[in-house]
């Protein structure tokens, strides 16, 4: 699977570069086997803002590394490391493993006035396993598997950028965009990977 393979790669660069041995593959091992247990890759990305199907975290987080792939190459963000964008985009939306539940719901065919059931989406009645809040809860699952920088830290935790913000934060998230420019970038990203244009 491509996730699983970008994920190895980007395990192995992490360690290359802290003069480990890139061969040890037990952290992604650890890595992989915690997503399968879980349902990251039938997950929906949302309830029905985007991407709201079986499987569409898992596309939605690809989508976000792709779109950040084309925007790391202007002059903005040509500075951010390659392996920090690609381990922020492919975890920034850990939060959502376990976040979801199925049901059935009628919609209604207006071409032919019948109604028929469709596999829909709502927030699990459990709740979060983790709430913290939306961007915090996946830069803590992530930490539990990689190290991470402040910077990287910071990406995935203002991922959302405007759209999650309390008031007494906003001027915490304008400081990290001015300083880090992978904070803009992933939320670039995220945003362009939900349009259809």
């Amino acid at each position: 699977m491509i996730y699983e393979s970008l994920i190895t790669g980007i395990n192995m660069i992490r360690k290359f570069k802290h003069k480990q041995d890139p061969d040890d593959i037990t952290r992604t091992i650890q890595t992989c086997n915690w997503l399968e247990s879980g349902d990251f890759y039938s997950a929906p990305a949302s309830t029905r803002f985007h991407d709201a199907y079986e499987s569409g975290l898992l596309l939605h987080t690809l989508n976000v590394y792709n779109e950040c792939c084309k925007l790391w190459h202007l002059d903005k963000f040509n500075s951010v490391n390659c392996d920090s964008f690609a381990l922020v985009t492919l975890v920034h939306d850990w939060c959502k493993i376990g976040l979801y539940e199925s049901y059935m719901r009628n919609v209604k065919d207006e071409s032919t006035g019948t109604w028929n059931q469709v596999k829909s989406y709502k927030w699990s009645d459990k709740g979060p396993a983790f709430p913290f809040g939306h961007g915090a809860t996946s830069m803590f699952l992530v930490s539990r598997f990689f190290s991470l920088t402040v910077e990287e830290s910071l990406a995935i935790r203002w991922h959302m950028g405007w759209c999650n913000v309390a008031d007494n934060e906003s001027s915490d998230l304008q400081s990290a965009n001015e300083r880090y420019p992978l904070v803009h970038l992933v939320q670039f990203a995220d945003q362009l990977s939900i349009v259809s244009y």
